[in-house]
């Protein structure tokens, strides 16, 4: 569950900090309005020390159904790969028990002579 759920108020940024000799590191500020996070950014990081910040927009309707049908698609694929390995290890299973049975002795008929 995130922020955001709990209170509609907050809206999440991305924001891009540079680390002297480290490199850059992405992290997430929520506040009330972009400017409100560019200062709260600014105060715990400094100035000098933001590349960017962007807005972390919700997805939208369209974009969670197709999210939604993806996930179900996967699932229904790995459903019927476990159906059609249960469907082998069957017969595999079928195939042993009849290669284990025994049979009974042909009956040698008595040749003439």
């Amino acid at each position: 569950m995130r922020l955001t759920d709990i209170d509609r108020s907050l809206r999440s940024f991305h924001v891009v900090i540079t680390l002297p000799g480290c490199g850059s590191v992405k992290t997430v500020v929520f506040a009330a309005n972009s400017a409100d996070a560019r200062a709260l950014a600014n105060c715990l990081y400094g100035r000098t020390a933001i590349q960017s910040l962007v807005e972390d927009k919700p997805p939208s309707p369209e974009q969670q159904q197709a999210k939604a049908l993806n996930k179900r698609a996967k699932a229904l694929k790995a459903q019927a790969g476990q159906i059609k390995a249960r469907a082998a290890m069957k017969k595999a299973n079928a195939a042993a028990i009849h290669a284990n049975q025994t049979r009974p002795p042909s009956v040698v008929s008595p040749t003439s002579e």
